[in-house]
């Protein structure tokens, strides 16, 4: 038996959804044919084994099947399903059919040639005018090169609409250990590659992150970490004509808690980081760049705060009214040598050091005229103010309050009961003031006592004041 075929094979339907037609076509196209043995006609179950290649001859097979049809009068059609991995291979490269046809208790037989596969009338439709895919729906509009996904009017060359019912826009999602990345490119001169990233476990920051990058520098120029703080890495950070204003629910920016001693209503909290040279440390710099002036406000290595400054302009810093809350004396910072076995502390009484310039020791006699001033932070009254140059012999470890309220060591014994009001000089007893004398106290004043001492050694409120 020799099979021949007398009809070539034709397309009847096309790629499902590639036209803007109600119902969509499905994702199949019919061959038919006529198969003849000799002069008679085949009758009866014939099954079809088809293939799509590459070529007219040899090539890569894309696709293959098998179908039992029923030739009647040698007429016999077949439908080919097409699944994505099959559709996927018709982008527009020239196809081929191949069938291989074994009639009931015959042999199988490969007709030749390979059929061409040709457009259907949906692929020229789509391929040439606009075009609906429309999947349970939400349909994809080609419309006057725009395209529009949940509107038929897009006024963007992409444009995407939710419907009302759904919140979710659009999605991206990726399984990948470091990243899903989203990337937005300007190609024209001096234009950049920018990557939105969500970040996974492998990234080096951690996972659930979202960070702008630079693809053109490598730069992550801003990350949002998932804990809700962030980073900002570029040289200017630039507000034109604008207010920067920041409203938090919890009064805390920056922080989960911050101190905040007189309830403000709001607190803008900058938190330095830790196991990082300098860890802790935290600062905001002001520049002038007329006057080549740069200022630095920020908490210290040791927890103090500190205004610091460099450049060529001015070493002013002025307020109309600055008010100290820490202390009620104003001191300088002296190195203080023991005198008697006595070491210094505060609330001794000190007096200037003939043999070290600059430094004192503990005071030893009666009416000193070398008297300074007493040791400051006796009794939990602390520094007030403390003038220093650092590195020169304006500096110290001990503050020496020459100015101002301190507590102070008395000898009532020494000079007599002391009251408030009472002139204080130094006594004999190390360290101790003592009730002075007017008549011989001049020029040996430490200052005036602002509580009362019978008798004994003890501590006395002074208003230090040198005379």
């Amino acid at each position: 038996m020799k099979l021949t075929r007398l009809a070539a094979a034709f397309l009847l339907a096309s790629i499902a959804g590639l036209a803007a037609a109600q119902t969509p076509a499905e994702r199949t196209f019919t061959y038919q044919g006529v198969l003849k043995d000799g002069t008679s006609v085949v009758q009866g179950p014939v099954t079809i084994t088809w293939r799509i290649y590459s070529a007219a001859s040899d090539g890569t097979m894309f696709a293959n099947g098998t179908a039992n049809v029923e030739a009647v009068n040698g007429l016999f059609t077949f439908d080919v399903p097409l699944n994505a991995a099959g559709l996927a291979q018709f982008k527009g490269d020239d196809r081929w059919l191949e069938v291989t046809v074994q009639p009931s208790g015959g042999p199988a037989q490969t007709l030749s040639p390979r059929t061409r596969l040709r457009p259907a009338p949906y692929a020229l439709y789509a391929l040439n005018n606009a075009f609906t895919l429309d999947t349970s729906g939400n349909a994809i509009f080609n419309t006057g090169g725009r395209v529009g996904i949940g509107t038929a009017t897009p006024s963007y060359f992409a444009e995407i609409q939710s419907p009302s019912t759904l919140g979710e826009t659009l999605h991206l999602r990726s399984g990948n250990n470091n990243f899903t990345l989203m990337s937005i490119t300007n190609s024209a001169a001096g234009g950049a590659n920018w990557s939105i990233l969500s970040t996974g476990p492998g990234w080096h920051t951690g996972p659930g992150d979202l960070i702008f990058r630079n693809v053109n520098t490598g730069h992550d120029r801003f990350q949002l970490n998932q804990d809700g703080s962030s980073t900002f890495n570029t040289t200017n950070f630039t507000l034109t004509d604008s207010l920067f204003s920041i409203t938090a629910n919890t009064g805390v920016f920056g922080a989960t808690s911050g101190v905040n001693p007189s309830n403000y209503s709001r607190v803008f909290s900058l938190v330095g980081r830790t196991g990082v040279t300098n860890a802790g440390t935290v600062a905001v710099t002001f520049n002038n760049p007329t006057a080549a002036s740069q200022w630095s406000a920020g908490v210290g290595a040791n927890g103090g705060f500190f205004f610091d400054k460099a450049g060529s302009g001015s070493n002013i810093v002025s307020v109309p009214v600055l008010q100290i809350r820490g202390g009620s004396d104003i001191a300088e910072p002296y190195d203080v040598a023991s005198a008697a076995g006595v070491e210094a502390a505060p609330g001794l009484v000190v007096t200037i050091d003939p043999d070290r310039v600059g430094k004192m020791r503990i005071a030893t006699s009666a009416y000193d005229h070398a008297v300074a001033g007493v040791i400051s932070g006796a009794n939990g009254v602390n520094v007030g103010l403390t003038l220093s140059q650092t590195g020169t012999v304006a500096d110290g470890e001990h503050p020496v309050a020459n100015v101002g309220r301190v507590w102070c060591y008395v000898d009532a014994d020494a000079g007599g009961p002391v009251k408030a009001g009472d002139l204080l000089t130094t006594s004999a007893t190390p360290g101790h003031a003592m009730k002075a004398d007017p008549a011989r106290a001049n020029g040996a004043v430490l200052g005036k006592a602002m509580s009362s001492l019978e008798s004994g050694k003890g501590m006395v409120l002074v208003l230090v004041g040198l005379q």
